[in-house]
C-alpha cells in the first residue's frame, strides 16, 4: 500500500515510516500538516495516518468523509496492522 505519515513528532513519524516499510508498504513521512496536504495533491496514497487531537463531535464528520479507522495514542503496531489489515 502507498501510506501517507503526517506526525509533527519526527521521532514517532519515523518510527511509524520505517515500520510500515519494513511491512512492504510504499511510505512518505511528512512532518506538518501543510506538507502532509502538499504531498496528498501530488500523489494518490491508499492509505494516510494524521495525527489529529479528535473531539466527539469530529469523529461523527470524520465517518461521513469515509473514515475508515480511528486510532487514539497511545496505540500499538498491532492496531495498526489490523486496521490496514480491514482496508484490503
Amino acid at each position: 500500500m502507498r501510506i501517507l505519515v503526517v506526525e509533527d513528532n519526527h521521532i514517532l513519524a519515523r518510527i511509524l515510516a520505517d515500520y510500515l516499510s519494513e511491512r512492504g508498504h510504499r511510505v512518505v513521512p511528512a512532518y506538518e500538516g501543510g506538507l502532509g496536504t502538499i504531498f496528498s495533491e501530488r500523489q494518490d496514497f491508499d492509505v494516510i495516518l494524521i495525527d489529529l487531537v479528535l473531539l466527539d463531535e469530529l469523529s461523527t464528520r470524520l465517518e461521513a468523509l469515509g473514515v475508515d479507522a480511528v486510532l487514539r495514542k497511545p496505540f500499538s503496531f498491532h492496531e495498526i496492522d489490523d486496521a490496514l489489515a480491514r482496508l484490503r
